[in-house]
């Protein structure tokens, strides 16, 4: 076991050597504070420098993906065979996904009125307020084809992934256009 190492009291004899003391502890403090003052803009200045360094990379990525994109467009039915949504190469792979339904609703108390003549109060939250219940008519898009300022809208994701490189979900969304 570790012998503790005996600390050294400095004991005070008078009230001169209590305000020397004091003075040290505030030098001390103010020391303290100078390096901290010190550390906070190093590390201040090595954020910057890394985020400016990021920045680079990530613009350089969405520009690469982007040249992707344009290729895999142009050429999707010859790459697909009209069978498949991904792309594989010997780096990585590229695919199309659909994105989850977003159901798009303006003037949402006319459009409740307008499912309520359609017979269609099951698409219809009822809470404090009459509201569409868009979890629900995302899955009976069909029900809902004639219903004015009501519309189910699905996009097209396209996205890299390179080989052997653990994705954090902000990389994703870099990749994904």
């Amino acid at each position: 076991m570790e012998e503790k190492k005996r600390k050294t009291i400095r004991v005070v004899k008078n009230l001169n050597d209590a305000d020397l003391l004091i003075s040290e502890i505030r030098e001390a403090m103010e020391s303290i504070r100078k390096e901290e003052e010190k550390l906070n803009k190093d590390i201040s200045d090595l954020k910057s420098n890394a985020q400016t360094t990021v920045d680079e990379f990530v613009e350089k990525i969405k520009k690469d993906v982007d040249g992707i994109f344009i290729y895999a467009e142009k050429n999707r039915q010859k790459l697909t065979q009209g069978k498949t949504k991904t792309v594989e190469t010997l780096s990585g792979k590229f695919s199309w996904r659909l994105t989850s339904n977003v159901i798009l609703t303006d003037e949402e108390k006319a459009v409740v009125t307008r499912l309520e003549k359609a017979g269609l109060k099951k698409l219809i939250n009822i809470t404090i307020t009459k509201k569409v219940n868009k979890k629900l008519v995302s899955s009976r898009k069909d029900e809902i084809v004639d219903i004015k300022g009501l519309e189910v809208e699905t996009a097209e994701r396209f996205s890299v992934t390179p080989n052997k490189v653990k994705l954090s979900e902000k990389e994703v969304e870099m990749l994904t256009r």
